[in-house]
Formats: C-alpha cells, sequence, structure tokens
C-alpha cells in the first residue's frame, strides 16, 4: 500500500530534475512527474502556488492527499540524508531500550 508519492514538476532538458528523478529512483519512491516545458502559463501558476522559481519542484503527497513541499534537487537529497539520520537514531534508541 502506498503511503505517499513523490510529484516532480521538471523541464525535460534540466539536468537538476533528471538527478531528482534518479535519485527517487534509487531510493524507490514512487512519483508522478509533469513536464512545463510546453505549459508557460502552467509552469506560471505551479510556480506561484509553491513561491518557487526554478525546476524542479518535488513535493510530496501522503495518502490522504496533503501535500509537503520539499524544492529542488538538492533540497530532496538533504530530506532523504535527513529521514535516513532519522530512522537511525530511532533505531538507536530502541536498542538502547531493549538493552535496560
Amino acid at each position: 500500500m502506498m503511503l505517499k508519492y513523490y510529484h516532480i514538476y521538471a523541464k525535460a532538458q534540466c539536468p537538476w530534475c533528471v538527478k531528482a528523478i534518479n535519485l527517487l529512483h534509487e531510493v524507490g519512491s514512487e512519483f508522478a512527474l509533469t513536464l512545463v516545458d510546453n505549459s508557460p502559463e502552467f509552469y506560471h501558476n505551479v510556480k506561484k502556488k509553491y513561491e518557487w522559481e526554478t525546476v524542479p519542484m518535488v513535493i510530496e503527497i501522503d495518502i490522504s492527499g496533503n501535500e509537503t513541499f520539499i524544492g529542488g534537487f538538492t533540497d530532496l537529497k538533504d530530506y532523504f540524508m535527513e529521514q535516513l539520520e532519522n530512522a537511525d537514531i530511532e533505531k538507536d534508541t530502541e536498542v538502547s531500550a531493549n538493552l535496560s
């Protein structure tokens, strides 16, 4: 069961967009991709909605449809690194609690 997925707004020739897509593939996350190259008005509205001027724009969407704006490729990479660090902290805490 999918608990969350990512939505990427991107341009076809954008190297940072390709990096974001590849990162999502690498971590095994599901995502939807919207190319904005041929839709300048739509792209303008998306930039306005998320208050972000560049692509990629990465949004996490949970099972209830709640959106969390992540940002671009570097933000996505940092987001996943933070999740890994938090998972390691939780695992260490569980081990410590079991040893007590």
